[in-house]
């Protein structure tokens, strides 16, 4: 199943995004102002404790991660537990369709590739780059996910596609352990 015409268009976009869409390229300029959510983008901390992108990876890596920051790969996880089960015969089908795709395009591999193009510029060892490919991939298919199964639009996915798209990788959280109380910490390229 290569196509994603079987899936809403909010889906589409992520899929189109993860298939096309530039990722952490400082360059970037928005060709229009609906295209990146504004308003998720408010509130999030630009100014964590690293200035290159290895620096800010291990920074996500890190699971020892001293208050006020929580660990992102938790608030990750517990954001996907928010997001509902299919509700009815069809909605299980598309989250099967939405596996299955994802499974036959290996978005880790598709993401890498397009990391491996900028390599030099990224400054990342190979390890460094895969552990990238796979963090980006995998939140990247939440969002579309949280699309396809949340009857309204999940903020925390919102707000982690927005940085995507803004060019930009969200490597911490900031505040409360709770996906509605804090706030993502962005590594910014163009910071």
């Amino acid at each position: 199943m290569n196509e994603t015409h079987v899936f809403p268009l909010a889906v589409q976009e992520v899929l189109t995004f993860i298939a096309k869409g530039e990722l952490l390229n400082g360059a970037y300029q928005r060709e229009s102002a609906a295209e990146v959510n504004e308003d998720a983008l408010i509130g999030i901390e630009r100014h964590g404790p690293f200035t290159r992108l290895d620096e800010a990876l291990s920074f996500y890596q890190d699971q020892d991660v001293e208050p006020p920051y929580v660990f992102l790969p938790d608030m990750v996880e517990d954001a996907d537990g928010d997001i509902p089960p299919a509700a009815d015969a069809s909605m299980r089908e598309l989250a099967r369709a939405l596996i299955l795709y994802e499974e036959e395009q290996d978005f880790v591999q598709v993401v890498l590739k397009r990391l491996t193009l900028r390599a030099a510029g990224l400054e990342l060892t190979p390890q460094m780059m895969a552990l990238l490919a796979d963090k980006i991939s995998g939140e990247l298919y939440l969002c579309a996910k949280a699309r396809l199964l949340a009857a309204e639009p999940h903020p925390f996915f919102e707000t982690l596609f927005s940085i995507y798209r803004n060019q930009e990788l969200p490597v911490g959280w900031i505040g409360e352990a709770d996906t509605e109380d804090g706030r993502f910490v962005v590594y910014s390229p163009r910071a």
